[in-house]
């Protein structure tokens, strides 16, 4: 290589590779001197640019083809970033053993552009002579777009054979699956990388419409630990593809690999999928991430940090999103936040209000608003500094989102439907209360808004607070008195506090109703004349209290009505998609399904801020372009999961014992258990997304037996006796036992019990002749499914009571946690995975 001319880093070249400025490097490249002809030292606009890390001492890169003919699109063009050559090189020293002969070949792409996207850069196949690495292509829209993206068309794959030889038909697909591929045993890198040679075999079809391939990049020692990464990928059936990185372990963030999908279009063409976190870091922390459309984890914060509604940097659930996707944040096309934090000219305005209409008030309006808007402003602001100090640099910046915006993509853009009308309701986003809003494809329009301070979910705050329970968490508890009430202060309610207005409008009397003072239990004197006083949390529930709650409840639903049938008349969408933290309040959800004249009402499982993160992540993609496929979501279970074996390490580590079965006879003898009238701890698989326990972080019971609810509020739950417990109900069997012509997976809908379910099934019938019911399909949760099945042998009733797996702490996540909360209580039997945990008799309920 003594002829070979020296080659530096150049950042004009392509100006930014992968969104950041290329850092300086004293690293030399060697390039042959007939690359693309002879290229003048002193034309420096002319040097290649290398990735951050190229380390390549003494291996010349020997480039061939394309780059030598006149064709336009092979010309390697600087300065301008339009076109050219980009070159990402991963720490290869230590490769280079037993490669002299064959030597590193690389192939541009005659097409090859600026921007590369993800980390589908380098491609690996096997031939005889060594090792090869083909460059994708980037599409031209990527390149241009300068919006952190990955481009259009990612490039044909080089498929190697054992034989050397690559795939002739560029158009045939390269695919990975159970039934057609092969390993050989033989050594092919020395080195740091691990020894591996795999064959890719082409698939027996050719799909005719996009679908999902797999990258796995390399981060690894060993050809053992490859392989698992491997054979995870087989198991999608999908197309796969080997990219190596680094194997500096320094470097890990979660996971030994990274999985990295790309989509195969028809044709055989292929290209990186997007990847993009969403956060929330206010009440109700969360994190989400998506790959293209496909939402891969999900979880609350509250889960880790032990914490009810937690409000906070979601550092836990995102390095849980970050693992499982193998990924880094560096590896990240986009970051989203479902919240605008300087768009604050509307709560400052209220707050200074406040203080001209009463120095008392303001003291308690005033300094909330003052905190409140002091924290988001700290948070938002020092959020990058914040992610880069705990998980490295990102080479992209978070992108602050309308929050109600983000609500109606959390919840229209993973819906059944392509046209819909949207109606989104909470406490407040940064100035508004509610939008009635119009999705279309991947469009959202807003329609109308209503402004602070007239918030229909802080009225039902402060009532909450009125009834003596804890405003923006107790609203169900709420919900659930209301069936034991009458609603005789509706009209003053409806008269005095909170008055409908044309055109889909209301308004909020907040001189005599104020959130801010109601939470901190203060009330105006003429509020206390029309509805009596307020309770106390330690008193007890009168008659009153239930009227009131029910008169708050029957308001609400009237004024969500009014809403819906608005925005019905204004969009005449035949379907309806609700979002907010007032979209849980499941009895109001099936009004506006049975009344308002909708054919289908969509709410998705996270409604409340929490999904807000999920909802940037989509509404970011799809503003962007890159919301390529929209995946309905008929399943919760996007939260963490464990092995068996962390399973048996927790129940050891608490000194217990457990069997093993198979699933079938797990299932079976689970089921007798629970129809001897015992309790079971059911913990499986991926945690729920949102708030319901959906059978993967379950107490089950017999819904037969009507004392069971005092059962378990004795035993478990020590809770309030007028709280309800649903129903898991096969799907088929649901409308035997309920009113419902339709699928209800996530809880969010209530359903009047037909008369003879309510002797069958009392335990999990409300005082109103209502369950809140999940209707337990064949795909989402087989193992839960199977249950039931088992049960519904046993006892001919196919519906099981099922509340959540906690004790006044959020629902459970991790096997100790699961241990932890089974210790606390008297629940008879504990169920991890394959593991069935008994309580011994020297086991006695912790005080």
């Amino acid at each position: 290589m003594d002829q070979g001319i020296g080659v530096g880093i150049h950042a004009s070249v392509l100006g930014r590779l992968q969104d950041e400025p290329v850092l300086p490097s004293d690293r030399k490249v060697f390039f042959r001197q007939d690359f693309a002809g002879r290229i003048a030292k002193d034309r420096p606009e002319f040097q290649i640019q290398i990735g951050r890390q190229a380390v390549v001492d003494s291996v010349g890169l020997n480039f061939q083809a394309g780059l030598q003919q006149p064709d336009p699109h092979s010309q390697i063009r600087c300065g301008s970033g339009r076109r050219g050559l980009g070159v990402e090189v991963h720490r290869f020293e230590g490769l280079m053993g037993g490669l002299e002969q064959g030597g590193l070949q690389i192939f541009p792409h005659p097409q090859f552009l600026g921007r590369v996207a993800g980390v589908g850069i380098l491609q690996l196949g096997l031939a005889q002579g060594g090792v090869e690495f083909q460059f994708d292509r980037v599409g031209e829209r990527g390149a241009q777009a300068g919006n952190g993206g990955p481009g259009e068309g990612f490039g044909d794959f080089l498929a190697a054979r054992r034989s050397g030889q690559q795939a002739q038909d560029k158009g045939q697909q390269c695919s990975h699956t159970a039934a057609g591929h092969g390993h050989s045993d033989g050594p092919m890198m020395a080195g740091r990388w691990g020894a591996l040679r795999h064959r890719v075999e082409p698939s027996g079809e050719h799909a005719p419409h996009r679908r999902l391939g797999y990258d796995i990049r390399h981060r690894t020692e060993t050809q053992t630990e490859m392989q698992q990464a491997i054979t995870k990928a087989e198991t999608l059936a999908c197309p796969l593809r080997l990219v190596y990185s680094s194997g500096d372990s320094s470097r890990r963030t979660g996971g030994k690999v990274l999985i990295r999908p790309y989509l195969i279009e028809a044709g055989g063409s292929s290209r990186a999928c997007m990847l993009v976190l969403g956060l929330l870091n206010l009440r109700d922390a969360a994190a989400a991430l998506l790959q293209d459309g496909h939402i891969l984890a999900a979880a609350e914060e509250e889960r880790f940090v032990r914490t009810k509604h937690v409000t906070a940097l979601p550092l836990q659930a995102i390095r849980y999103c970050l693992q499982e996707a193998g990924a880094r944040l560096d590896d990240l096309d986009a970051i989203a936040v479902p919240w605008k934090y300087w768009v604050v000219g509307r709560r400052a305005a209220l707050a200074l209000g406040a203080m001209v209409r009463s120095p008392a008030l303001f003291r308690v309006k005033g300094r909330r608003s003052a905190e409140r808007l002091s924290h988001e402003w700290t948070e938002q602001v020092l959020l990058t500094s914040k992610l880069r100090d705990t998980f490295g640099p990102s080479r992209t910046k978070p992108v602050f989102l309308d929050h109600h915006l983000c609500h109606a993509a959390s919840t229209f853009l993973v819906s059944p439907f392509e046209r819909a009308a949207i109606l989104v309701v909470d406490g407040a986003s940064e100035a508004h209360t509610s939008m009635l809003g119009l999705g279309e494809g991947r469009q959202i329009t807003a329609l109308k808004r209503t402004n602070l301070p007239h918030s229909l979910g802080q009225f039902y705050a402060a009532i909450t607070a009125y009834l003596g329970f804890t405003p923006d968490q107790d609203e169900y508890i709420v919900m659930g008195l209301a069936a034991y009430g009458e609603p005789r202060y509706a009209e003053t309610l409806r008269r005095q506090i909170l008055t409908l207005a044309p055109e889909g409008a209301f308004r909020l009397n907040t001189r005599l109703l104020d959130f801010h003072l109601a939470r901190v239990g203060l009330f105006v004197p003429e509020l206390l004349r029309l509805l009596g006083p307020n309770r106390k949390a330690d008193e007890e529930i009168t008659q009153r209290h239930r009227d009131v709650a029910a008169s708050a409840q029957l308001v609400l639903e009237e004024t969500l009505l009014h809403l819906a049938r608005y925005l019905k008349d204004a969009t005449g969408a035949e379907n309806l998609c609700l979002a907010g933290g007032v979209a849980f309040n499941c009895v109001a959800n099936s009004r506006l399904r049975q009344e308002v004249g909708f054919r289908q009402v969509y709410v998705q499982p996270a409604a409340g801020d929490a999904g807000a993160a999920l909802g940037s992540a989509l509404w970011l993609a799809a503003r962007r372009g890159e919301l390529r496929q929209r995946e309905v979501m008929t399943s919760a279970y996007l939260g963490p999961q464990f092995s068996e074996d962390e399973c048996r390490q927790a129940v050891e580590r608490a000194g217990l014992s457990a069997q093993t079965l198979a699933e079938e006879a797990l299932c079976d003898r689970v089921a007798t258990e629970l129809a001897h009238g015992r309790l079971v701890f059911w913990f499986q698989g991926r945690m729920e997304w949102g708030p319901r326990a959906l059978g993967n972080r379950s107490l089950l019971a017999d819904p037969r037996r009507e004392d069971m609810r005092e059962l378990i509020n004795s035993k478990v739950k020590l809770r309030q006796p007028f709280r309800p417990f649903a129903p898991s109900v096969l799907e088929e069997r649901a409308a035997e036992y309920f009113e419902l012509t339709e699928s209800s997976p996530f809880m969010l809908f209530t359903h009047k019990a037909r008369p003879a379910a309510k002797g069958v099934i009392p335990a999990v019938i409300h005082v109103d002749g209502t369950a809140r019911v999940q209707t337990v399909d064949r795909e989402a949760n087989p193992r839960y499914r199977k249950l039931i099945e088992a049960f519904t042998q046993k006892t001919g009733v196919p519906v099981l009571l099922n509340t959540s797996f906690n004790v006044n702490e959020p629902i459970v996540c991790t096997p100790d946690e699961a241990v932890q909360c089974f210790l606390r209580t008297e629940v008879d039997w504990l169920v991890m995975g394959n593991l069935l945990v008994s309580r011994p008799e020297a086991v006695r309920r912790a005080t």
